[in-house]
C-alpha cells in the first residue's frame, strides 16, 4: 500500500446556491449554543476575526441585519470524500507532507 494521497480518488465537489428569508434563518438555523460552547473547542477561536468571541452579542447582529435585509444568499461548495479516503487515518501534520509529496 502506497503512502502518497491520490487526490483523485479523495473526493468530489458539489456546488450548491440558495436563498432564505434572514428571518427564517435565524429562527430556525442560528444557535447561539452551538456558536459558543461548540467553537470553543476550535484552535481557531479567537484568532480568526470571523471566529467567536466577538465584541457582540451575534444574535443582535443578525436581529439588526434582519431589520435592513429580508433575504440571505448563500454559495457552498461541498466537499464529499470517498469512503476509502475517510477509512484513512492521518494527523493533520502526516496528511500535509503527504499531500505535498503527491505534487
Amino acid at each position: 500500500m502506497s503512502d502518497k494521497i491520490d487526490f483523485n480518488n479523495f473526493y468530489t465537489t458539489e456546488h450548491i446556491e440558495g436563498s432564505m428569508g434572514l428571518k427564517e434563518y435565524i429562527d430556525n438555523y442560528y444557535d447561539e449554543d452551538v456558536e459558543y460552547k461548540l467553537c470553543k473547542d476550535c484552535p481557531n477561536y479567537g484568532k480568526i476575526w470571523m471566529c467567536p468571541p466577538h465584541r457582540e452579542n451575534s444574535l443582535s447582529v443578525w436581529k439588526e441585519f434582519e431589520e435592513k435585509y429580508k433575504k440571505l444568499d448563500f454559495i457552498i461548495t461541498k466537499i464529499n470524500f470517498t469512503e476509502k479516503a475517510k477509512s484513512r487515518k492521518y494527523t493533520l501534520k502526516k496528511f500535509l507532507m503527504k499531500s505535498y509529496q503527491t505534487q
